[in-house]
């Protein structure tokens, strides 16, 4: 990249030329795009400017990559987390290098700052240069009244349930909702101030599910659900294919209950990784969620060392689980199997992986780990 350019995080000051800069780049004829679009992060009272790197050609500028720091609580864990957004270059100043360079920069701040994930959406390729690759893991079903029909035949809905817009004014649904999620073993975490903005990102349309106009639940698109009890779930999916033939619904991985229920209904599924993220610290990531995953899934015993010559630095840790107890630990032993950036993220992160093949032999059953990052919550 050219010398002439200075890059600096923003500073608080400087939100409405942010502002107006990536509005511009991405929606030109729009000045309050990511306003509309991401108000969790964009409105003025949150001076999202502080969380962007920024390029300058002088007073002017030309190149930013937003970087927003949030938490995912796994068990007694916390897994310290990045998601990159408004990732933008000024039209006449693209191809000479600002794009990587901020990016650099930004994952640069965060391995200095002991981030141990971070994700986007974008194009696999493009942000594979920056350690980026397929992670995560869900499973999506499609459902049919007429799968419906020959589950159920004349069995009644156990619960009759009626599902409506959330209010901004109704604290009771906005609190019932917090206290849901909350309750899950794994939660990235959302602040109880923002909650109705963060469950309108991407112009998501969340509603409220009550019964007998009680409060039992809340849904998000078609990838995030929850409820004061889990006994719910049925009479909603049978409910939403009462008023529409078709259905579609996409899990997270662990959520075990809702899976074996739609399983042996769904007309079809599939499993996919279903995230664009790097992990930074790989011992901590997968301490955290390969404990998680033994919480609902019997772990095989094995044990093996594994060097990685990561983004975040170099890791060599083994792995145990015995008796379904896992121990992650760094270690001076010799690897089992040693690993580049992407190939780690392959092994430990995506839905099937060709480095896992001829792995160790327990590695094809205990990965990929359950990450998992709602739509609501990405940036």
């Amino acid at each position: 990249m050219d010398n002439k350019f200075t890059l600096r995080r923003g500073t608080y000051d400087e939100y409405d030329q942010y502002m107006d800069f990536i509005n511009f780049v991405f929606a030109p004829d729009n000045k309050t795009y990511f306003q509309d679009l991401l108000p969790k992060l964009y409105k003025r009272e949150l001076n999202s400017a502080h969380d962007a790197f920024i390029a300058f050609d002088g007073d002017k500028m030309v190149g930013a990559v937003g970087a927003f720091p949030s938490e995912i609580k796994v068990l007694d864990k916390t897994i310290k987390c990045m998601g990159i957004g408004n990732v933008a270059a000024h039209p006449e100043y693209r191809s000479q290098g600002i794009m990587s360079s901020l990016m650099n920069m930004a994952i640069d701040d965060m391995v200095a700052n002991g981030i141990d994930f971070s994700f986007l959406g974008g194009q696999r390729q493009r942000y594979g240069y920056f350690s980026y690759d397929i992670a995560g893991i869900c499973i999506s079903f499609y459902i049919t009244g007429s799968n419906i029909r020959h589950t159920y035949g004349k069995t009644p809905i156990k619960y009759e349930l009626t599902r409506e817009a959330l209010d901004p004014n109704d604290t009771e649904a906005l609190d019932g909702i917090y206290n849901i999620i909350n309750a899950r073993p794994y939660v990235h975490v959302r602040s109880r101030e923002l909650l109705y903005d963060i469950m309108h990102t991407w112009h998501q349309a969340p509603t409220i599910i009550r019964h007998n106009g009680k409060f039992v639940g809340y849904a998000i698109g078609d990838g995030e659900i929850g409820f004061i009890d889990d006994d719910y779930f049925e009479s909603y999916i049978r409910t939403m294919l009462s008023v529409t033939n078709e259905y579609s619904i996409t899990l997270p991985i662990y959520e075990t209950k809702y899976i074996s229920l739609l399983q042996p209904i769904a007309s079809g599924y599939t499993v996919s990784s279903n995230l664009l993220a790097t992990v930074l610290c790989f011992k901590r990531v997968t301490e955290a969620c390969l404990a998680f995953k033994a919480t609902y899934t019997k772990l095989v015993d094995g044990s093996f060392t594994a060097l990685v010559h990561g983004r975040g630095g170099d890791e060599k840790f083994t792995i145990s689980v015995c008796n379904n107890k896992v121990s992650v630990e760094y270690t001076d032993a010799e690897p089992d199997i040693e690993l580049n950036h992407h190939d780690a993220m392959s092994f430990f992160c995506a839905c099937e992986s060709c480095q896992r093949y001829n792995g160790p032999a327990v590695a094809d059953q205990w990965f990929p780990l359950p990450l998992s990052v709602f739509h609501v919550d990405e940036v």
